[in-house]
């Protein structure tokens, strides 16, 4: 029940006092129905199978309209996707800017969770572990995989010409590795934010996992849980 290190005593008392909470809930509303009851847990989150993988967005979630920067960056995004121009897009009279916003995505064979900017203001984050700082791989122009580090500021669903997609609307990070300064052996373990960079869209299957983050002497540094491979098949 335990999800924030840094305060685990303060974290359990509330999972107890939650669940003690839900266990009478049944008993102040006649309305209510159980979660364990619903007859479709689906009905909660958005699931797709996306090459081999399963992802899941997760509460909260909103109907919403996208910003103008955000209606660029979606354009620019199926434009490199169809190989064809922004305003081939944007044009389009199927394209729309409605959305579904989410708050949280379960990531293909990752138990844990990636929030985002969206639900972390939502709600009191200001002794809570931010989750929503991720590390990127994608190819570039000439077919070679690059890694970036981003913010994500919301998931969301955008449905474009009967096709709906699974994306994420983040802040690209300008980095740098610090592992062998900061006494660690492994290359890619510690990296220190230099600048903000520019916002992007992008499929889901860009985030490779959720990263930690630590802020020491104001400087912000991420830390990186898994070994990252030279060769990617």
């Amino acid at each position: 029940m335990v999800h924030n290190r840094s305060q685990a005593n303060r974290n359990l008392s509330l999972g107890i006092l939650y669940r003690e909470q839900y266990n009478h809930l049944h008993f102040a509303t006649p309305l209510w129905i159980p979660f364990e009851l619903q007859s479709k847990h689906e009905s909660h989150n958005y699931t797709s199978d996306i090459d081999g993988h399963t992802y899941s967005f997760l509460s909260p979630r909103q109907n919403d309209t996208l910003s103008p920067e955000e209606i660029t960056c979606l354009a620019r995004y199926y434009a490199n996707l169809l190989g064809t121009y922004p305003t081939d897009i944007s044009c389009n009279d199927d394209f729309s800017a409605g959305i579904t916003k989410w708050g949280r995505c379960r990531l293909g064979g990752d138990a844990d969770h990636v929030s985002s900017e969206w639900m972390e203001l939502r709600r009191d984050f200001h002794n809570a572990r931010s989750s929503s700082m991720v590390r990127l791989s994608q190819l570039n122009d000439n077919m070679e995989r690059i890694t970036q580090f981003a913010k994500v500021v919301h998931f969301f669903v955008h449905s474009f010409q009967g096709t709906p997609r699974m994306l994420v609307y983040v802040r690209i990070y300008h980095a740098r590795d610090c592992s062998f300064q900061a006494g660690c052996i492994q290359n890619n373990k510690i990296i220190r934010v230099e600048r903000l960079g520019p916002l992007e869209v992008m499929c889901v299957t860009a985030i490779d996992e959720g990263i930690g983050v630590l802020n020491v002497a104001n400087k912000q540094y991420l830390i990186v849980r898994r070994e990252m491979l030279l060769d990617v098949d």
